[in-house]
């Protein structure tokens, strides 16, 4: 619920303040974040991690109700 790790072809310079929108099924939300780190991979993709520093009440229920859907979906 604090963040998200995020693979990109481009290099996000840590600590970049960042504006976007998540996608959560049919649904989506506005975010803020924060880069916190960022690592090349031999595939020369990018992978960074995101902290979340700003969002909604509402938006917290949304990602929380859609992670338990998800997780749902992993149990046997």
């Amino acid at each position: 619920m604090g963040g998200m790790k995020i693979k990109t072809p481009y290099r996000l310079p840590e600590n970049r303040h960042l504006n976007f929108r998540l996608v959560l099924g049919d649904k989506s939300i506005r975010l803020k974040g924060r880069i916190v780190y960022n690592t090349v991979l031999p595939d020369e993709q990018n992978v960074s991690g995101i902290q979340f520093i700003e969002f909604s009440a509402q938006d917290s229920a949304l990602m929380r109700e859609y992670i338990s859907v998800l997780d749902g979906m992993a149990q046997p």
